[in-house]
């Protein structure tokens, strides 16, 4: 296994210093082959886009304030003009206002998000050219975009339309790699469109599928980010503060493998650097998640990823180690994956309304 990438090994110059923009000319030419068709098809595609879903919005407007209008009118018509009249008059007016507002942000968000899901809105050439000589330097490999792009984390297998972007690994095969990734949520999910950043890290032997929730990086009423919900029986709690930074899952029967692996050290570190992470380790590979996009032309992002790569990576592989080479062949032919829980709250919804419905009819009649 090569040795992985450290902020003493790394060269960050190419982040650092200033670029030439017939330099980065030069690599969009190189990239595209010359030509400039297809970016001219993206930006009309972008354009096309967002301006279709505004002018959707524009009418939704309009008919709004149709309707607005047509409310303001009758409450003047019915009552004497007087100062309780007027307040209505123009808290209804301030309410259409701010309607139309977000229904216009909303349309024009919806039309970026499709964009964005498709690949078309045109690239940054200064930061790919950044993050291509970056790759150079350190004798990685960069790919802009990976459309399609599945891999074994429980991020990857979720939605539609994923793609990759901004990718640097250690080549064909790799065991490392470091990248920004996104989805289309289906209709369940509150937005359109989900991005993440990530690192793998490949371990020396499979191991039982592990999910670490940080607590920190909660979204709204404690949700996790991730976009599986794991069964209350495949819960562990941890000695000491662990809890308090991570909701840790492992499959029923491989509670002991779990606290194998994670020593009091490994919580330690864990807590200490990487508490605004998710965790998975699911077969041979080690996965981190941010519930953010990583800022690829930025130093300062390897700096810290880096450092959770030399203190939490390098442990967990040498306690992954360890596992492995105490544990028979047959250990693994017991069922070691996390089961994916049901939601049960629109089923139940669904139900309550059903049985309503059926009681309207039946007193009905």
């Amino acid at each position: 296994m090569p040795a992985e990438p450290t902020v003493e090994r790394a060269d960050l110059t190419a982040l650092i210093e200033r670029v030439r923009l017939r330099d980065v000319g030069a690599f969009r030419r190189r990239v595209e082959g010359g030509g400039t068709g297809a970016m001219i098809g993206d930006l009309f595609h972008t354009v096309f886009v967002i301006a279709l879903t505004t002018i959707f919005g524009g009418l939704a407007v309009l008919a709004l304030l149709v309707v607005g209008a047509g409310v303001v009118l009758r409450v003047l018509d019915d009552a004497d003009r007087g100062f309780a009249v007027i307040a209505g008059t123009t808290a209804i007016a301030v309410t259409i206002f701010a309607a139309c507002f977000a229904l216009v942000a909303w349309f024009v968000r919806l039309g970026a998000d499709i964009a964005i899901r498709d690949g078309r809105l045109p690239p940054n050439w200064r930061r790919r050219y950044r993050l291509h000589r970056f790759a150079v330097d350190n004798g990685l490999s960069y790919v802009p975009e990976a459309v399609g792009l599945r891999r074994s984390g429980v991020i990857f297998t979720a939605g539609r339309s994923p793609r990759g972007y901004d990718i640097l690994s250690t080549g064909p095969g790799s065991d490392f790699e470091i990248g920004n990734f996104q989805y289309a949520g289906d209709w369940r999910s509150e937005r359109a469109l989900r991005r993440f950043g990530y690192f793998r890290l490949r371990l020396p032997g499979p191991l039982p599928h592990i999910v670490l929730e940080a607590r920190r990086n909660r979204r709204w009423f404690g949700r996790s980010n991730l976009p599986w919900r794991f069964t209350s029986k495949q819960a562990l709690s941890l000695e000491g503060d662990f809890d308090r930074f991570f909701r840790l899952h492992v499959p029923e029967g491989f509670e002991q493998d779990a606290l194998y692996l994670f020593t009091p050290d490994l919580m330690v570190l864990f807590m200490d650097r990487a508490s605004d992470f998710d965790v998975e380790i699911v077969d041979d590979w080690m996965y981190v998640y941010s519930p953010r996009p990583f800022r690829m032309a930025d130093q300062r992002t390897y700096e810290r990823l880096f450092a959770v790569l030399d203190t939490v990576g390098r442990r967990t592989l040498d306690r992954s180690a360890r596992y492995t080479r105490h544990q028979p062949p047959s250990r693994y032919r017991v069922p070691s994956r996390l089961i994916r829980s049901i939601r049960i709250g629109p089923i139940v919804i669904l139900g309550v309304f059903v049985l309503l419905l059926v009681r309207r009819l039946v007193m009905g009649a």
